[in-house]
């Protein structure tokens, strides 16, 4: 198993620990050099040797000038492992992460064999769907993966079914009709022509341009009065191609103002 390449570095921890306060910068440094050696070694220790120690930590014969007394404090005799020292803390970091990794792949196995499983399935359900047409082939009574394979052939016939009913639903095609006799502006219109700040003598007029059309070429809608909010959107537009602007608009009352442009 590869080392991880990295431990979690606690600040909180670090900088309210009484062993680090009572450090000197030097000790301290030196300190943060040992854990990354003790770390990167494949057992997460170090060696119980006050050469090597001093070689390590980067103090070199300040380690045995009183510089090795604080710093071995941090670190314990192995219990299995004669000559080699491990900090406590750290392993314990190390033995979080090793089971986070096994965890990990764990998972990882299961979830590729799920997925590996589910891909087969798939592929005898489509394969029996092609040698046999409608037909599904099924498992056999032993087979461990019947239950799954039973879902997925009711998954497909529930699919195809509704497939095929949409296809013989008939769809609801709108009923176009004549310009009724008692066609008229409704008050909805006229709300929605003040939203728009049409004035009233353009809508009024619009509209009677709008039936006689309408009855001569026998016009049929759905909806007349979408068909008028039309009319009178396209009124707009041509008025622009023609004059360069739009007719005068109204301040919110259809009875106000008169159009400046004729149409």
């Amino acid at each position: 198993m590869h080392r991880p390449p990295a431990f979690q570095f606690y600040a909180k921890d670090w900088l309210s620990s009484k062993k680090i306060v009572t450090m000197t910068l030097e000790e301290e440094g030196a300190y943060i050099h040992l854990l990354a050696h003790c770390w990167d070694s494949p057992d997460c220790t170090l060696p119980d040797d006050d050469t090597d120690l001093a070689q390590l930590s980067r103090m070199g014969e300040r380690w045995f000038n009183g510089g090795s007394t604080t710093l071995r404090k941090c670190f314990e005799a192995h219990p299995k492992k004669s000559g080699r020292l491990f900090n406590a803390r750290l392993l314990e970091e190390r033995k979080k992460q090793e089971a986070w990794r096994r965890k990990s792949q764990e998972g990882g196995k299961r979830s590729a064999k799920s997925r590996a499983l589910l891909a087969k399935e798939k592929s005898t359900v489509v394969e029996g769907c092609l040698k046999r047409g409608s037909a599904v082939v099924e498992p056999q009574a032993n087979s461990s993966s019947s239950s799954s394979l039973k879902e997925i052939k009711e998954e497909t016939t529930l699919l195809a079914n509704s497939r095929s009913a949409e296809k013989l639903r008939p769809r609801k095609v709108p009923v176009l009709v004549p310009l009724p006799e008692e066609f008229t502006i409704s008050n909805d219109l006229w709300d929605w022509t003040v939203k728009k700040n049409l004035s009233r003598e353009f809508v009024e007029r619009e509209f009677g341009r709008f039936c006689d059309h309408n009855r001569a070429h026998a016009g049929k809608f759905a909806d007349w009065d979408a068909a008028f909010r039309n009319w009178l959107l396209k009124a707009e537009e041509f008025a622009v191609a023609r004059n360069g602007h739009y007719p005068q608009r109204t301040d919110g009352d259809p009875a106000q103002n008169q159009e400046r442009i004729p149409l």
